[in-house]
C-alpha cells in the first residue's frame, strides 16, 4: 500500500557528527578522507564485478560440485563486501565527515525497500519478513539514505542471528508535535534475544554477545556500532530489550520536522471491504492486520 509521494525538495540542511578531536580541519585528516573515498572505489568496485560475474556463472551449465564451489565463492564474496562495508562506513562516520540532508521520506517505501533488499536473506533461512507503518506516523524530513542504513543493519542482524520464525520491520509514533513528530523505527526478531549483560556492548565497536559470535555469524562487530552513530547524529537513540513473547526487539527513537502535506495522513484503498487476515505465522498474521485496519480506516 502506497502513499502519495512529494516531489518537493526542501533546502538541504546538513549536520556534522560530533568531530573526532584529531580530525576536522587537519592534514592527517584530509588524507584520511581522501583514502577512504579512494578505498571506498578501489574495494567495492571489484568485488561488486566478482559477485556479478559469480551470479552469471551460477547461471550455466555445471555440475553438483562446481555449482556448490560458486555458492561458496559467492557467499565469501558477499561477506568480504559486507565486512569492507561496514569498516568504511564506521571509519567516515567516527572521522565526523559525515553530512545528513533532508528531504521528504516516504516511510512505507522506505521500510518496503529495505524488507525487499533483505528477503532474500531471509527467504534462504526459511524466515518471514514483515513490516508495517502505523496510520499515525507521517513522512518526515529527514536523509533517507542515512535512515536506511539504520533500518538495514538492524533488520539485517536479527535475520543473521534468528534460526527459526520471523523479523518484523515496523515504523511507530511515539510522540512529539505534529510539525515536530517523534517516531519509533522497531526491528521484532523470534532469535535468543540479547541478554542485559552485552545490551550495551553490542553497539560498542567489534562488540558482540559472545565472544565466538564473530567466528560463527561472520561479521566484525561495526554494524550496530555504526547505527549508534548515526543516531547520535540524528540527536536520537537506539537500544534493545526483550521482544514480548520471546526474542529481541531493537528500537530507534528520534524527532524529525513532519514532511510538507504529511497532515494528509494516508490512503485507506481497502475502505468498505470485508477482508480475512489468516496465516499460520503469528508474526504475519499480527503485521497483516497492523496493515489492513488502517488501510480500511475501521
Amino acid at each position: 500500500m502506497s502513499m502519495r509521494r512529494k516531489t518537493v525538495k526542501t533546502e538541504t540542511a546538513q549536520k556534522a557528527l560530533p568531530t573526532n578531536p584529531a580530525a576536522a580541519g587537519t592534514p592527517d585528516a584530509q588524507a584520511a578522507e581522501r583514502f577512504l573515498r579512494l578505498m571506498s572505489h578501489e574495494m567495492r568496485t571489484p568485488l561488486n564485478g566478482v559477485i556479478g560475474m559469480l551470479g552469471l556463472l551460477a547461471r550455466t551449465r555445471m555440475d553438483g560440485a562446481q555449482r556448490a564451489y560458486v555458492s561458496a565463492a559467492r557467499d565469501s564474496a558477499e561477506h568480504l563486501l559486507g565486512l569492507v562495508n561496514d569498516l568504511l562506513d564506521y571509519a567516515r562516520v567516527d572521522a565526523g565527515h559525515l553530512e545528513l540532508d533532508s528531504e521528504p521520506v516516504n516511510l512505507e517505501a522506505l521500510v518496503q525497500g529495505v524488507a525487499e533488499l533483505l528477503s532474500p536473506r531471509a527467504h534462504d533461512k526459511g524466515l518471514s519478513l514483515v513490516w508495517t507503518v502505523a496510520p499515525d506516523a507521517p513522512d518526515v524530513l529527514a536523509d533517507e539514505g542515512r535512515l536506511r542504513q539504520i533500518l538495514f543493519n538492524l533488520a539485517g542482524n536479527a535475520v543473521k542471528f534468528t534460526g527459526t520464525g520471523g523479523v518484523r520491520i515496523a515504523i511507530e509514533r511515539a510522540g512529539g508535535r505534529d510539525s515536530r513528530p517523534k517516531l519509533a523505527f522497531i526491528i521484532d526478531d523470534t532469535g535468543p534475544g540479547v541478554p542485559p549483560e552485552a545490551r550495551e556492548r553490542i553497539f560498542e565497536e567489534f562488540g558482540h554477545v559472545d565472544a565466538s559470535d564473530a567466528a560463527r555469524f561472520d561479521g566484525a562487530g561495526l554494524g550496530l556500532a555504526v547505527v549508534r552513530k548515526l543516531a547520535e547524529a540524528m540527536d536520537g537513540k537506539v537500544c534493545v530489550t526483550d521482544r514480548p513473547g520471546g526474542g529481541a526487539r531493537f528500537r530507534f527513537e528520534a524527532v524529525f520536522p513532519a514532511a510538507p502535506g504529511a497532515a494528509e495522513g494516508r490512503a485507506t484503498p481497502l475502505k468498505g471491504l470485508a477482508v480475512a487476515v489468516k496465516s499460520p505465522d503469528p508474526l504475519v498474521a499480527e503485521a497483516a492486520r497492523q496493515q489492513v485496519e488502517p488501510a480500511a480506516e475501521r
